[in-house]
């Protein structure tokens, strides 16, 4: 299944009306990332959260340096 439709599946689920989702706009732009990029989902998690000003990703995985985020 390619990544585009596995973060479009999960934004679904995520906005299943009987569910609660903490930091939902977080999870949102990590999925978007996740579609777009080939990385692992939790470096699309600590990206998006760095590009809303909450921290600082320090890596050696080139594919996060190169990533367009």
């Amino acid at each position: 299944m390619p990544r585009s439709a596995i973060a479009t599946h999960l934004r679904g689920l995520l906005a299943y009306k009987g569910l609660s989702v903490a930091d939902g706009d977080l999870l949102d732009a990590s999925l978007e990332l996740y579609g777009k990029e080939n990385l692992d989902y939790v470096d699309c998690l600590l990206a998006a959260s760095a590009s809303r000003g909450e921290g600082q990703v320090f890596t050696f995985d080139e594919r996060l340096e190169m990533a367009d985020w």
